[in-house]
């Protein structure tokens, strides 16, 4: 990911919290008369259980631990997570939580020229983050867990 882009992707999110994140909660509209979100995937995805996992991700690709905080609140204010419900979006950002989201670093070429590779680790929530560095670092919201030298 381009610094550019992590930076529009942290402005984007940093405005979704502001207008659809109040003390009680999450909330699908800005208007006076809040409308709660549905934590449901029915037609569409829920836009509530996407920005969790949104929040997830960015909280590792950015270094900003806020993010994961405000999700880990948020998902523990949802009702239990029952798996026969039609909620998918927001069970994957439990997951994330639950097992950790993992950003994997190092020069942009490295990281494609490794890409084979990289696409054989078994790990759902992998994310490849291009930074100017000489090693891979293997790092999760709590920090890193592997530096290796090629």
């Amino acid at each position: 990911m381009d610094e550019e882009k992590l930076q529009l992707a942290q402005k984007l999110c940093d405005e979704a919290i502001t207008h659809f994140y109040t003390k009680e909660g999450w909330v699908q509209n800005s208007d006076p008369h809040k409308v709660k979100v549905d934590l449901l995937d029915k037609y569409t995805t829920s836009a509530y259980g996407r920005m969790m996992q949104n929040l997830r991700i960015l909280s590792v690709l950015s270094e900003e631990t806020r993010y994961e905080r405000l999700a880990k609140k948020s998902l523990e204010q949802t009702p239990y997570l029952d798996p026969s419900l039609n909620a998918p979006s927001s069970m994957i950002a439990w997951l994330m939580g639950r097992y950790g989201v993992i950003s994997l670093s190092h020069q942009r070429t490295i990281l494609n020229q490794n890409r084979q590779s990289i696409a054989k680790i078994a790990y759902p929530y992998l994310y490849l983050h291009p930074e100017v560095r000489d090693d891979f670092g293997a790092c999760t919201v709590n920090g890193c867990l592997v530096m290796i030298r090629i």
